[in-house]
């Protein structure tokens, strides 16, 4: 299959922005990724003005993938990407995780988001949809222009999770302290393996472990004073230690178990259709 000049070679996920896609340039051979935009975010003024954010260019920052094109064919925008190798942390939010995992993938994402902020963006909206956790190992964010345009899709969820988009931020208007509030947010995610937040409180498990990063995340979401920057909120998280407790919290068990009870359905159905099983016994 081939989209514009690219041949694709496998489709790698999709997410709230879109379709991501392996693909090889045509004409050069490079090995980059492909966006195609989802349907939800197709409004011409908007993407109009994505297509600026990106045609001005933005400076490189470390873990950062921006697009480097943003065009239109027909009825469909595409971007494209770097070549890059992973998946969005929601793909992988019941994998149970080690602590030293989790801290570095916390310092990656604050080294970004301040990286951000030194080139005056806000990413605003970072959630376990935007954040790239790769086969190497590291974690990169997606999606900054999406939310750096002057014009805004209002009620968007796709992309202004009510989550983890600061509800402080007037008019969609997000600065860095905006991103420690995603940031927070998205570490209680890491804790709770849960996808999103439907409302304004979150909660944290009454497990010891975690016990030192409630202060931290209650300053970064609860307070005007958060931190100075991500990097600061990062390293309040010294203390905590173990692993995350995903199964604890019924991500994989649930699934497991939600598993193991359509199969016996399925099996007892077929029992009491071929065999005769429960009609007999109920004097059926």
């Amino acid at each position: 299959m081939d989209i514009l000049n690219y041949t694709v070679d496998k489709e790698a996920f999709e997410n709230n922005f879109g379709s991501f896609y392996y693909v090889t340039n045509k004409t050069t051979g490079e090995k980059c990724v492909l966006l195609k935009i989802s349907d939800a975010l197709k409004d011409e003024k908007y993407l109009d003005q994505v297509a600026l954010v990106v045609n001005k260019g933005n400076k490189p920052i470390p873990g950062a993938l921006f697009m480097r094109t943003f065009v239109k064919e027909g009825e469909d925008w595409f971007g494209e990407y770097e070549y890059f190798e992973g998946k969005p942390m929601s793909f992988v939010m019941s994998q149970k995780r080690n602590s030293a995992t989790i801290k570095k993938m916390l310092s990656d994402l604050a080294s970004v988001l301040d990286g951000f902020a030194g080139e005056g963006i806000s990413y605003g909206g970072l959630t376990p949809e935007s954040v790239i956790s790769c086969v190497d190992g590291s974690f990169k964010i997606i999606g900054a222009e999406f939310y750096n345009t002057e014009y805004k899709l209002e009620g968007n969820e796709d992309i202004y999770n009510s989550g983890y988009a600061d509800p402080k931020a007037e008019g969609l208007k997000f600065t860095n302290k905006s991103d420690i509030y995603s940031l927070a947010r998205l570490t209680a995610t890491m804790f709770l393996a849960e996808k999103f937040y439907t409302t304004k409180d979150y909660p944290i498990p009454n497990i010891a472990t975690l016990k030192p990063i409630q202060a931290s995340i209650d300053q970064a979401v609860k307070t005007d004073e958060k931190f100075d920057s991500c990097g600061d909120f990062v390293n309040s998280l010294v203390d905590f230690k173990g692993s995350c407790p995903f199964i604890d919290h019924g991500s994989q068990v649930a699934t497991y178990v939600y598993v193991v009870v359509v199969v016996l359905i399925i099996i007892l159905d077929w029992c009491a259709n071929t065999l005769g099983w429960f009609g007999g016994s109920l004097g059926g």
